[in-house]
């Protein structure tokens, strides 16, 4: 096919897809013998495939005319696998294990597994270390299913995050380590899980693996609160009964939230950086606000990204570059910060830090309504 470089060569996105192949139609039609219209897959895209260029086999395994899985679609995706496409290897070592219960295909599955994960796939390590956990494709291996585990959560896999956490704070099959637990429960809870955020709730509360804080714990608990976590409710209630949950020191209360965010915390950087910003605290120092925004936002606190964007907009505290107020922006839209959204959307609107793109910027209004930003509603 025109253009088509060696999969060798590209990116691991693009060895998975090509946009300009979504001009070639996976299948093609033609008239039958008998005069009747019959489809087959595009023989131009099995060329490609055949000469190792992985997005042809990627289109092909998802063409409607496969029915899944069977030897054909595996086979597809263990080609666009062979390219570098890290997705396919996924595919290709899930649907293996979802054909058959051979230990043929659970060894060839787990391979497949392992072969996403090398190329740093998280979802493939993720599947990897559940089956290695449950032993469906060989022995117990806990230290293994926990190394994988580790590894999708380091590629943001957030549930992963979770479970090794779980693993290490109970000692599943290794020796319990609660300090481990508690980074790793932060490192889920970053990533919007409620769940772990109560459970971290409960440590900082209990002092379990961290120093004791009530402040930090309310905090957490509030936050999963606001997502209907039940559990998360019952406990702030009980909390916003002790006094020293609801301490008005904020000295104590930038002390604590500074031990949550050098526990990579992301909220708990981002309440420091509100305190250096804004005078809270005896020790409040505004030069440290815009690192501790930058350490919150890397860590995936969308209002972290925002706070810091309004820094650089305004150039408070920094040197003012709208440019990067406008990625930041962009960044905490996309970790679903409705107030982030809105300033995005007015920037691509006006065409401030970036190109003018109108409709993309009332489109983003739209989101960060969605997300509950009045302001974006109401306008």
């Amino acid at each position: 096919m025109p253009g088509m470089a060696s999969a060798q060569s590209q990116t691991l996105s693009s060895a998975c897809y090509d946009n300009a192949l979504y001009a070639y139609p996976a299948e093609i039609s033609r008239y039958g013998a008998d005069g009747t219209i019959e489809r087959e897959l595009n023989p131009a895209l099995i060329d490609a495939c055949s000469n190792g260029h992985g997005p042809a086999c990627v289109r092909l395994a998802e063409s409607h005319l496969l029915e899944e899985p069977n030897d054909i679609h595996i086979g597809y995706y263990a080609k666009a696998c062979d390219a570098g496409c890290a997705m396919a290897c996924m595919n290709q070592g899930v649907l293996t294990l979802m054909r058959s219960s051979t230990k043929e295909d659970r060894t060839t599955g787990r391979e497949a597994l392992q072969r996403g994960c090398d190329l740093d796939y998280g979802d493939s390590c993720r599947q990897l270390a559940y089956l290695i956990y449950l032993s469906e494709a060989g022995p117990h291996d806990y230290v293994s299913a926990l190394s994988n585990f580790e590894k999708a959560c380091d590629l943001g896999e957030t549930h992963s995050c979770f479970r090794a956490a779980t693993i290490y704070h109970h000692g599943d099959g290794v020796p319990a380590d609660v300090a481990a637990a508690v980074h790793l429960y932060a490192n889920a809870c970053n990533g919007r899980s409620d769940q772990a955020c109560t459970i971290l709730g409960d440590m900082y509360a209990n002092g379990e693996g961290t120093a004791q804080s009530d402040i930090v714990a309310l905090h957490l608990y509030e936050g999963a609160c606001r997502n209907d976590e039940a559990d998360a409710c019952k406990s702030a209630v009980l909390l916003r009964q002790k006094p020293e949950a609801i301490a008005s020191d904020t000295a104590i209360s930038l002390e604590h939230y500074s031990m949550a965010c050098r526990q990579n915390l992301a909220e708990g950087c981002r309440q420091v950086g509100d305190a250096h910003e804004y005078g809270d605290g005896s020790s409040a120092n505004p030069v440290e606000a815009a690192p501790n925004y930058q350490k919150g936002c890397d860590l995936g606190s969308g209002d972290s990204c925002h706070d810091l964007g309004i820094l650089y907009y305004d150039g408070l505290l920094v040197v003012r570059d709208r440019t990067r107020a406008r990625a930041l922006f962009d960044m905490g839209c996309d970790l679903m910060s409705g107030a982030s959204c809105y300033r995005f959307g007015q920037l691509m609107y006006l065409g401030v830090g970036g190109p003018m793109y109108q409709y993309k910027g009332l489109s983003k209004r739209r989101v960060a309504c969605t997300l509950g930003y009045k302001e974006a509603c109401d306008n």
